[in-house]
């Protein structure tokens, strides 16, 4: 209480919004660490079962209604705000793998596709798993990428999103803990120098000069502290939303 009551206005107002800021963003880390589903248009489109599909729905920019809809053959339609696209199937076919592979990839397992969205096919090829990884190739033996694989129009899912769908795709989620520690580990650092800033002061000077109890902090020294204790909660805050992203 002695502590408190030597504190000015302004470091009882960051002393405030630091405590504030820990609490918000501790319920919005648990919140977003917990909401597990798939990554697309950097939304997590969150899985629930409807009439016997599997459908990952979301809010592109929070706004945008976004959904997936799996059927149970494997089935794909796209919906984006009152957009729809497909349906995609997905088929195995043996002749569509390239009759000559890169000799790295021998004796992997290959698996051929063919791709379409109603009647039009938009892939033919194979994909060779490593892992979590997934290469396609198309049937000509062309090695393809992610961006070559993206269809027309600024939304549309691309042939890997589609096939990693229909394959039965990984959860993951939005934010990295540690950017949760590193926001409250400058919090907990900007706390400390405010309520024992002479303490720290004077802590210092026991190594430059012989009496430090008896010293008193400039004006240069009092201006320091205040430019620290307000960019250090600017930049815990920055810390703490890129943990979110």
């Amino acid at each position: 209480m002695r502590k408190g009551s030597k504190l000015t206005i302004y470091q009882k107002v960051i002393l405030a919004v630091l405590l504030v800021m820990v609490l918000v963003f501790s319920v919005l880390y648990w919140v977003t660490l917990h909401r597990e589903g798939i990554r697309y248009l950097d939304t997590i489109l969150v899985p629930s079962s409807e009439d016997g599909k599997t459908v990952y729905s979301g809010r592109h920019h929070g706004v945008v209604p976004t959904s997936f809809s799996v059927a149970a053959d494997g089935t794909v339609v796209f919906q984006y705000g009152e957009e729809t696209f497909g349906p995609y199937t997905l088929q195995e076919d043996p002749s569509a793998i390239p009759e000559k592979m890169p000799m790295e990839y021998s004796g992997k397992d290959i698996r051929g596709l063919e791709l379409r969205c109603g009647e039009q096919v938009i892939f033919r090829g194979c994909e060779i798993l490593f892992g979590s990884d997934r290469l396609l190739f198309t049937s000509n033996g062309s090695s393809v990428s992610s961006i070559s694989l993206t269809m027309e129009g600024e939304v549309e899912p691309s042939v890997y999103e589609l096939i990693d769908l229909m394959s039965g795709p990984k959860l993951t989620h939005k934010g990295d803990v540690f950017g949760w520690f590193s926001g409250l580990f400058l919090c907990a650092v900007t706390a400390f120098s405010i309520l024992f800033a002479d303490e720290l002061f004077r802590w210092h000077l026991r190594f430059r000069i012989a009496d430090p109890e008896n010293a008193e902090p400039s004006d240069w020294e009092i201006v320091s502290r205040y430019i620290a204790w307000t960019v250090f909660p600017v930049l815990a805050l920055f810390v703490f939303v890129m943990g979110l992203r």
